[in-house]
């Protein structure tokens, strides 16, 4: 039996990993790979880092990104038909958590971040007195 091709091996290990994301979190595989250019994406604004930094900050925005998208792309949705009656019906919560992981990924450190962060010493501040 001839061996497997470094491509093929690399295919089948990232396949075998997506679906272990997939089954350990319930999240679907393609909202991590948005998130993940969202987080890529924010390298333009973010300052230098060294590779693991930039590592863990890409797989950081990935989980931010595709645990937050669907559930903000849900509400978003049954504000607008609730709201709106020319919102399109084809236009639903799957199809728009994809660009929701992405943005999600791309503002998690620089604004979601350091809103949660301010917020959190706010309230420390409340408790304190």
């Amino acid at each position: 039996m001839a061996e497997p091709t470094s491509s093929a091996a690399a295919a089948l290990s990232m396949t075998a990993g997506l679906a272990a994301i997939e089954m350990a979190t319930g999240i679907s595989p393609p909202l991590f790979a948005w998130g993940a250019i969202g987080g890529y994406w924010a390298f333009r604004y973010l300052p230098p880092m060294s590779l693991f930094e930039r590592a863990s900050s890409i797989l950081i925005a990935a989980l931010i990104g595709a645990i937050c998208s669907l559930p903000a792309a849900v509400l978003l949705v049954a504000a607008a038909r609730n709201f709106l009656s020319w919102w399109p019906a084809l236009l639903d919560a799957a199809l728009l958590s994809k660009p929701f992981s992405a943005t999600i990924g791309l503002l998690c450190h620089r604004v979601i971040g350091r809103k949660l962060i301010e917020i959190a010493e706010r309230k420390a501040e409340e408790v304190a007195k």
